[in-house]
């Protein structure tokens, strides 16, 4: 295999999945070209049309897909109550991952290689505190209830897309782990800002996403090719550092709607196809396509995938020999070296005076704070979370900084 080397890079990624790894294409947009209407519920439509889905995905297994994602996007209960669907989550996610398998069985067979079942999961729509309503931990059981069925109904990995906030991507991954060891693989949505609707950058996600323990992090939706390539490519280095292939799995260019509504985008496969080379060699290796991509755009991604060797010393992962993961803090925004970074002089303690003395620290141009969490202090910090700009460091009372640990939205270091 010409490309052996790339697991010895990404040791994380499941050293019997093949890469390049290639997903499939858009569901969405290829259910509605086969008659689904808009504004239903897609895992309800899909049940009730079996065979639309199945020659979706059998056309994506015949196009080289080592991967389809299984039709169960919304197939969470937060997604399916606004529905008014009440049958069992469970149940429901069985059933749709089975015409996945049904899929794989017909087509698989004649391929020439196993394709894989991504068990898929989305966004639940709920709004977490402080924003909203609903805690970390109700959305992550919402998750682990999902990803459970999946992985009972025999998915071989879970696939969390399409994601917003890096806080809802957190909960997601560790309400999965929390029930299923299944490979994750998180892609978030990234405007051309760079950031998510939340104001999360890739940087940090994949920082924080990477010491979660997922497989692989990247973008999906949201952009055509040009625009992913160009974040996914300045964070190539942070998945290398961390031995985690970054996915893509870009729209077909832009969307156009017309007098009717209906919708269509501006790059056809020919057009499309010429940046799977540059993914590549960006140091992108999961590969896939979203809203207005169809079977032969995946071919055509397969056929440069098949035809890619990895180069002696590309410069993300000459990039990536500079990093230390060990010593890497995140907020949701930004990446910090511990080793480089200013700090308070004296641990901030979570007292009654935490707040000001923060709000000091970073007045006086403080990198990264290094928090002393004390008794009860997780709620302090917790309550304060949106009022530090700069990532943490850890120390004291070990429980509650499991506390913190488990619901901050970033990686902090903890000494």
């Amino acid at each position: 295999m010409k490309n052996k080397g790339l697991h010895d890079i990404y040791y994380r990624f499941p050293s019997d999945f093949p890469l390049p790894f290639i997903l499939d294409g858009a569901t969405g947009t290829a259910l509605m070209k086969s008659g689904m209407p808009k504004g239903v519920s897609t895992e309800e439509w899909v049940l009730e049309h079996p065979d639309s889905i199945k020659k979706i995905q059998r056309e994506y297994i015949r196009a080289g897909s080592d991967a389809i994602y299984s039709p169960t996007f919304g197939a969470n209960r937060a997604v399916l109550s606004r529905h008014d669907i009440k049958k069992d989550v469970s149940e429901i996610n069985r059933s749709l991952l089975s015409l996945s398998k049904a899929a794989v069985k017909a087509q698989g067979e004649n391929s020439g290689s196993r394709c894989r079942i991504g068990g898929d999961m989305s966004p639940t729509g709920c709004m977490l505190e402080p924003f909203g309503d609903t805690t970390f931990d109700e959305v992550a059981d919402i998750y682990a209830e999902q990803a459970a069925a999946l992985a009972d109904a025999g998915a071989d990995f879970i696939c969390i897309e399409t994601g917003i906030s890096l806080q809802e991507a957190r909960a997601a991954v560790i309400g999965t782990k929390s029930v299923t060891a299944l490979p994750v693989f998180v892609t978030l949505t990234f405007d051309e800002t760079g950031r998510t609707m939340s104001g999360d950058t890739l940087a940090a996600a994949i920082v924080t996403l990477a010491n979660l323990g997922v497989c692989a992090v990247g973008a999906n939706c949201s952009s055509g090719p040009e625009d992913m390539l160009t974040l996914l490519a300045q964070a190539a280095k942070y998945g290398a550092a961390y031995g985690i292939p970054l996915i893509a799995k870009p729209n077909a260019g832009m969307p156009h709607t017309d007098d009717e509504g209906n919708t269509s985008f501006d790059l056809s496969p020919d057009e499309f196809a010429p940046y799977t080379k540059k993914f590549l060699e960006a140091g992108i290796f999961v590969l896939g396509g979203c809203c207005g991509t169809d079977h032969r755009y995946i071919s055509l991604i397969r056929k440069t995938a098949d035809q890619f060797a990895l180069t002696e010393a590309p410069d993300y992962l000459r990039e990536a020999q500079n990093i230390s993961p060990e010593f890497l803090a995140a907020n949701n925004r930004i990446v910090c070296d511990i080793r480089h970074a200013k700090k308070n002089k004296s641990p901030i303690a979570t007292d009654d005076s935490f707040f000001d003395a923060v709000t000091t620290a970073q007045e006086n141009g403080i990198e990264i704070l290094h928090i002393n969490v004390t008794p009860s202090g997780a709620e302090i910090l917790m309550e304060n979370e949106f009022f530090l700009s700069v990532p943490i460091m850890l120390s004291g009372d070990e429980k509650e900084i499991a506390i913190i640990c488990r619901r901050y939205n970033g990686h902090p270091i903890v000494l």
